[in-house]
């Protein structure tokens, strides 16, 4: 049995709840500004209904959130700044909406560990000091209209996935030296440009995504001078894309890849001049 129609203006009475879960129903309408006034809530799941329209701003008095699931709906506009007066806010999920704009500066939730805002909308910039968060963990805003640089990570030690595949951004990629913790790495069908990163000291990485959407990496990268980033992996991709068989080697110290990605769409102008090992 689903829950229907709206969600009812008597929730905003349980003015001690801590915890709500709506997910997976059939709830539609606007969220309501009633939650504004459930200043204990802590958890609040509304995932998985057809809710529509904008976040209200009035949700900035919800201080104690510390989980927001607002994913699978038919949400719209921007997401507004006044979320960024949850102090205590860990995970964000905000995926699969119709969000547009900027992605607010979520550095300033410094408790925040989980980010994840794909398949929206979004056609902004990100916050260039995404590089001084250190708490984030996941990050996925994947398959949106991201644009400009990519800022750089280095100081997201515990970050294990980073996922911004399918979007706009363009430029030089950033190093991702010392990044110990992070697993997956997924950045592509994007329009950067440059020679590959160094992911030296990335001894966790499991997946590397880097296939191409735009203009092509190129250059010899860094001296080849320490063990092989990828050991005989083969990488292939649909009958439209050109097989590449090999070894890469960098300057990579005992990193284990076991899924990697370095696509590039048949044409006589696209190539990845790089230091190849032979098979």
């Amino acid at each position: 049995m689903y829950a229907q129609g709206v969600i009812p203006d008597e929730f905003g009475n349980l003015s001690k709840l801590q915890y709500l879960n709506l997910h997976n129903n059939e709830l539609n309408g606007a969220i309501p500004n009633f939650f504004a006034h459930m200043t204990a809530l802590r958890y609040l799941y509304l995932s998985s209904n057809q809710l529509n329209g904008r976040i209200p701003n009035s949700f900035g008095h919800m201080t104690a959130l510390n989980h927001l699931d607002f994913s699978e709906n038919q949400l719209i506009g921007e997401i507004p700044n006044s979320i960024l007066n949850f102090s205590s806010l860990k995970v964000v999920d905000f995926s699969y909406n119709n969000f547009t704009g900027s992605l607010p500066d979520f550095t300033l939730l410094l408790s925040l560990t989980d980010l994840l805002v794909k398949f929206n909308q979004l056609d902004g910039y990100l916050p260039r000091v995404f590089g001084n968060r250190s708490t984030l963990q996941f990050l996925d805003l994947s398959n949106n209209h991201l644009r400009g640089f990519l800022p750089d990570f280095t100081g997201f030690s515990d970050l294990y996935s980073l996922i911004i595949d399918n979007n706009q951004l363009s430029g030089s990629l950033p190093n991702f030296t010392g990044l110990s913790s992070l697993i997956s790495l997924h950045l592509s069908n994007n329009k950067f440009s440059g020679s590959l990163p160094d992911f030296t000291g990335c001894s966790s990485l499991k997946e590397l995504g880097l296939s191409s959407g735009g203009p092509r990496l190129w250059g010899h990268g860094p001296p080849v001078n320490s063990q092989p980033i990828m050991s005989s992996v083969q990488y292939t991709q649909p009958m439209s894309k050109c097989p590449v068989q090999t070894n890469i080697a960098a300057s990579v110290n005992s990193v284990n890849v076991s899924c990697a990605y370095l696509l590039v769409k048949p044409s006589p102008s696209n190539h990845i001049n790089y230091k190849l090992d032979q098979l």
